[in-house]
């Protein structure tokens, strides 16, 4: 068959409908089918490899709304299975095998399916726009090196310091005379900034004596450029990990008070395009001009929306920052800021009774404002904030999920086509597909 017999085949064979229909169409549809796509014809190849299409398909697959169907809660990294949120309303008691998925099949690769060598030291640093970031910290391993992973995709690329094709230092604030950090806090943070069209990894070093000196390391994904920045903190950052949220990572602050023995807890953000901290940016709910939440455990993102846990206690100690027994803790309260920034629009979307569950992590928040969670023993239970009512959802084969890695990762992730190795492109918008 000649070239241009093929071709007259190819034309028959691709529907007979506009160009931007198929375009709608297409994006509005899962990773697995438009990788399959892709070998449907060159156009189509080029169409769905296309970083306006890939961006216009992380739209529609991040919106939390009703037409959203491509969430997936990533509970294990190896060996890799996930959760479909979308049959979360749908589920019964029974009903949990319904919800299993594994990303990872034999056509879409686990970068650590053969990573022996970093037993027990992958942790997750977090996910953005489809790419999960995990923390390599072991003997065999470069000095602080992480992968970033498309789950949907297989994709993954190694990053580390070690490998970085440039060094900025910005000693602005770097104290003088300061040689190097005596008894340190570290965290991480993994996110997207939009200024420099560029996914960063952000680690948080901290002096662990309350002088307030602080380093950022900024190492760019796509690029191998990495910033180090010297700021200053008043206070000790309560979250191993930073949130992604509205463009920024959040960590929960936590700084001691000289006139009372009860100290304030405060959100502390980090802004990639002025690459700063910034404190307070967030103000919790005020009661009588005084911080209303107190014991603030961790940090959230549910439906899109910045969010927390808070332990109330039953007696005056829920003014310190610590509880003190495990018998005053009464319920579990989940707060949520509706509208970001606006210290007015927090509420509190549902207390959790203990006897109910003595523990959970809160990971996905569905249509019908139900909570999924993991309990303190590894269960999954979904909360009805309205019904207030909680049941447990019978995943089968949970223990034999897990594998000799223990890469557990328990968050959220949208289906993308996001590639680890997407290189800035801040022109990107004015492609034609």
């Amino acid at each position: 068959m000649s070239q241009e017999e093929e071709e007259d085949d190819e034309k028959t064979m691709l529907p007979n409908l506009p160009h931007d229909v198929i375009v709608e169409i297409l994006s509005r549809l899962p990773v697995a089918s438009l990788g399959r796509f892709k070998l449907v014809s060159k156009p189509w190849n080029f169409l769905i490899s296309s970083r306006k299409f890939i961006e216009m398909h992380l739209k529609k697959s991040s919106c939390h709304g009703e037409d959203s169907c491509k969430f997936r809660v990533l509970m294990s990294a190896y060996p890799a299975w996930s959760l479909i949120c979308e049959r979360l309303d749908d589920a019964g008691e029974d009903d949990g095998k319904k919800m299993v998925q594994l990303p990872c099949s034999d056509s879409v690769f686990s970068p650590f399916k053969e990573m022996t060598a970093y037993d027990d030291s992958c942790d997750v640093i977090g996910a953005c726009n489809g790419l999960v970031c995990f923390n390599l910290e072991a003997e065999k391993a470069p000095k602080q090196s992480a992968i970033v992973w498309n789950p949907s995709t297989g994709e993954h690329r190694h990053v580390s310091e070690d490998w970085v094709e440039s060094v900025v230092e910005i000693d602005e604030n770097r104290p003088p005379d300061f040689d190097h950090f005596s008894g340190y806090f570290e965290t991480f943070g993994f996110g997207y900034d939009s200024s420099a069209d560029e996914y960063k990894i952000v680690k948080l070093t901290l002096q662990n004596d309350q002088s307030g000196v602080a380093r950022i390391d900024i190492l760019s994904v796509g690029t191998n450029k990495l910033v180090k920045i010297w700021d200053r903190i008043c206070g000790y950052v309560r979250t191993e990990c930073g949130l992604f949220v509205h463009g920024a990572l959040h960590w929960n602050l936590y700084k001691e008070q000289k006139t009372s023995s009860a100290g304030v807890f405060y959100i502390l953000s980090f802004n990639f395009e002025k690459e700063k901290l910034e404190e307070q940016a967030i103000p919790f709910p005020s009661k009588d001009g005084t911080n209303a939440l107190h014991n603030i455990t961790r940090l959230y993102k549910l439906g899109g929306k910045l969010s927390v846990i808070v332990i109330p206690t039953n007696s005056d100690s829920s003014h310190s920052s610590e509880v003190e027994s495990d018998h005053l803790v009464d319920n579990y309260e989940i707060w949520v800021m509706q509208e970001y920034g606006v210290p007015s629009s927090w509420i509190k979307l549902i207390s959790v009774d203990v006897s109910v569950s003595s523990s959970f992590l809160p990971l996905y928040m569905s249509r019908n404002e139900g909570i999924l969670a993991v309990g303190f023993c590894g269960e999954i239970v979904m909360h009805d904030t309205k019904q207030k009512t909680c049941r447990a959802l019978n995943i089968p084969g949970i223990s034999e999920r897990k594998g000799s890695l223990n890469i557990y990762c328990e968050l959220v992730y949208s289906e993308s086509l996001v590639s680890p190795y997407t290189m800035p492109n801040r022109k990107w918008r004015e492609e034609e597909i």
